[in-house]
């Protein structure tokens, strides 16, 4: 055969990845998109809440923040968290929960603080708040207390098995959440509503008054992170995963929060040393072994003061359903 009849062989063109840049902006792209689509939704659901709670004529009722685990430290001065009773709704999408999944069972927490709760930051802050300002840390008191204010008068009490005979009703009144250690106490910035500690490149933390400040996450901080991570991994792209489990700390508000802003944070970080790493290491481990698992305390028939693990003996979807009249 001739051989310039041969069969021509196509190269095969390399394909190219995309650059840093061109990922952010994909990522940025993909998340304005489901923001969009998120952001529909609540307006149309807060249209809903708004036309259900006139025509039950629900009031609200006020959990003062002195009450939470967070004692109310690092929300703006003023701030009052109001909660009504969950509708017939609610508990119907309460019950759809997949507990298995954790991404479901946050979904189903965070559409009862949306529809049950109403943060108001006071007449002095120029903010709108909404339930995403709740700290992470003060979700389930918020939620137990919601869930007091739709069964009241022990209609649906959440029992803990505490021996193979006895149980006890839950009070979140006895439900130790978090307990912050006097040594990180010392760092409480009460101006800030954050802790502010002392570094050793002050240089690099100018826009701090030369201190590293560390908030306490928020549910709109996790839920964008959380998004981020979605969108970053469905298009394969690589992520600082030891970053991401330091940015919620960072990051003080979730309005402010945009890929622009986080892949800023994360350039900011880089030069960083090691007495930083080392410091907000540290810090992040306090928090987590003082949050723990919460325990609830009790007085056993000796009189003396007993504390347990807390947990729900039929789950939490319980928590908004009423126990069958059937064995099942």
């Amino acid at each position: 055969m001739p051989a310039e009849d041969a069969p021509k062989v196509e190269e095969k063109k390399e394909e190219k990845k995309p650059t840093v840049e061109q990922q952010r902006d994909l990522v940025g792209m993909q998340m304005k998109a489901q923001a969009k689509t998120a952001t529909e939704a609540h307006a149309e659901r807060e249209e809903e809440i708004r036309k259900e709670s006139e025509e039950r004529g629900i009031g609200n009722a006020v959990v003062p923040v002195e009450s939470l685990p967070s004692k109310g430290l690092f929300y703006p001065v003023g701030t009052r968290i109001y909660i009504r009773s969950a509708s017939l709704g609610d508990i119907k999408r309460w019950s759809a929960m997949n507990e298995d999944d954790v991404q479901d069972v946050m979904e189903k927490m965070e559409a009862i603080f949306e529809s049950c709760c109403v943060v108001n930051f006071g007449p002095d802050s120029m903010k709108r708040a909404r339930y995403k300002d709740i700290l992470d840390l003060d979700r389930l008191y918020i939620l137990f207390a919601i869930h007091d204010w739709t069964f009241p008068s022990g209609k649906n009490d959440v029992k803990l098995k505490i021996t193979e005979k006895d149980d006890i009703v839950m009070k979140k009144e006895n439900v130790k959440f978090i307990e912050f250690p006097e040594k990180l106490m010392k760092f409480y910035n009460e101006q800030k509503r954050c802790f502010s500690f002392p570094v050793d490149k002050t240089s690099l933390f100018k826009d701090t008054d030369g201190k590293m400040d560390i908030y306490m996450p928020t549910i709109g901080v996790s839920d964008w992170l959380k998004d981020y991570m979605i969108a970053a991994n469905q298009r394969r792209d690589n992520i600082d995963q030891d970053f991401l489990s330091y940015a919620s700390l960072l990051i003080p508000d979730w309005r402010n929060l945009n890929v622009d802003y986080y892949y800023d944070l994360v350039e900011k970080t880089s030069d960083w040393g090691t007495y930083e790493w080392t410091l907000i290491s540290k810090v992040r481990d306090i928090i987590v072994n003082a949050a723990g698992n919460p325990t609830i305390t009790y007085i056993d028939n000796g009189g003396a003061e007993r504390e347990v693990p807390l947990y729900f003996r039929n789950g939490l979807k319980s928590l908004f359903q009423v126990e069958l009249k059937i064995d099942l």
